[in-house]
């Protein structure tokens, strides 16, 4: 039995198919851990758990998109709270100037995935990165604000060197060329995730071709009711 467990934000689990469901057509079981709005410590914390809860084996496949590095992930009330870009969310002027650091975010968050790396190769289970957009953008909300990172970004990319060699290119690059596209909803179509998967070096079947056609058809329609719950874990916070 083939097992894919993928983590990641809304440009993995959303209200239409994205990357994972087409890849997971290939597999027997799938788990997607993806959460709107989650941040990279979120999905860290998700594979930590996914491991305490003895859902994650050697024999399995683990595919992570990495979102950008300016997201809070936070745990209140029983729930995940998790507003997508800190410079778009409920948090203050004042807040954002005393509490957030664009260097701290590249630093942070690069530390994180360089140690779910080390998790997975402990593991010794196959696994893939990919990214939703390049980590130099802090910001990928609506803003797009622009920060100068300066000398220091420079160091933390020296150090997390290994892990950010094995990333593929981002969905940002490969199929929007650098500028997200200029309509309502910039998350990508099914056929948009078929055609980045298949640029970043992804063999797919004829199937999932035809899964991503059909369903980018019912999206542009807008005529479509898709069970995003159905690859949710049986079991998670």
């Amino acid at each position: 039995m083939s097992k894919l467990i993928t983590f990641g934000c809304s440009f993995t689990k959303y209200m239409y198919p994205t990357w994972a469901d087409i890849i997971a057509l290939e597999y027997d079981e799938f788990d997607n851990w993806g959460h709107l709005g989650g941040g990279n410590h979120l999905m860290m914390y998700s594979l930590s758990e996914c491991m305490a809860r003895g859902k994650i084996s050697s024999s399995d496949t683990v595919i992570i998109m990495w979102t950008s590095v300016g997201r809070e992930d936070r745990f209140i009330n029983g729930e995940w709270s998790n507003e997508g870009s800190v410079y778009n969310s409920s948090y203050t002027d004042k807040m954002i100037k005393e509490f957030t650091d664009p260097n701290g975010y590249l630093l942070t968050n690069l530390g994180t995935i360089n140690a779910v790396k080390l998790m997975l190769d402990a593991i010794g289970c196959n696994y893939t990165f990919l990214k939703t957009c390049p980590f130099s953008d802090i910001d990928d909300s609506d803003k797009k604000l622009d920060f100068e990172l300066g000398n220091l970004s420079k160091d933390i990319y020296e150090v997390y060197s290994g892990t950010l060699d094995i990333i593929k290119p981002s969905v940002y690059e490969v199929v929007f060329g650098n500028e997200w596209p200029k309509r309502n909803d910039t998350h990508p179509t099914p056929l948009e995730y078929y055609m980045y998967l298949k640029i970043i070096g992804f063999e797919l079947t004829d199937k999932q071709h035809q899964y991503a056609t059909e369903w980018d058809s019912l999206v542009m329609s807008n005529d479509y009711n898709f069970d995003r719950n159905y690859s949710r874990p049986s079991r998670r916070f």
